[in-house]
């Protein structure tokens, strides 16, 4: 997928993941194109704006924004990926470089902007200001703003700015970058890092973006 746009399309039903995007058992590349407006409303529906089955997910200079899962238990506002127990698939996990990955949501479950047990590779990116209200998983109250690294799968920040570090295996920087180049948010909403980006708007790209706004 290059220099498109999927916005305002929906789901519904039962494990009916991937309200932009659904793909299974293939290797993805999404480049310089937009998913917003993009939602699930059923049970176990994961992946707002893109869900990646059984098959490894390639993303760069790409704005996911805007994206929600409403219904019980669907976790991934913006990016689900995950592999079926069994699933014969030589390559998976989860790589996100130049991209903006901003305000979206997890209604009744966690993982605001990306949830996945597989490796989460981030480089140059920005996932921040997404939002959940948390659910019970395994007997513990679970967040992951932005990120909901499941069973501590594999996760790689370079020169990334990542809102909230709940629910993943990042250390919080504050105002100054890490040896990687990060600058990591904390805990807690008042520990957030704000990216300070516009809105979503046509800034002379092929498809709307967000522009940085002055501190």
């Amino acid at each position: 997928i290059v220099d498109s746009t999927i916005e305002n399309n929906s789901t519904s039903g039962v494990d009916s993941d991937g309200g932009g995007l659904l793909a299974n058992a293939t290797r993805t590349v999404i480049s310089r194109s937009t998913f917003s407006g993009n939602q699930t409303s059923g049970l176990r529906s994961d992946g707002g704006a893109l869900s990646a089955m059984n098959g490894a997910l390639v993303v760069s200079q790409t704005t996911i924004s805007g994206n929600h899962v409403q219904g019980v238990d669907a976790v991934g506002g913006g990016i689900h990926c995950d592999v079926l127990p069994g699933a014969n698939t030589p390559e998976f996990g989860c790589l996100i470089s130049q991209s903006t990955i901003v305000l979206n949501s997890a209604a009744q479950a966690a993982g605001g902007g990306i949830a996945s047990p597989l490796s989460i590779d981030l480089r140059n990116s920005i996932v921040a200001r997404n939002s959940t209200p948390g659910f019970q998983f395994n007997n513990t109250l679970v967040l992951g703003t932005d990120i909901w690294q499941k069973f501590e799968a594999p996760l790689t920040a370079t020169a990334s700015l990542i809102g909230r570090s709940n629910d993943t295996t990042l250390i919080p920087t504050g105002g100054t970058p890490n040896a990687s180049g990060n600058l990591i948010g904390g805990l807690t909403a008042g520990s957030a890092i704000d990216p300070l980006l516009s809105p979503l708007a046509n800034n002379g790209g092929p498809t709307r973006t967000h522009l940085p706004t002055p501190a």
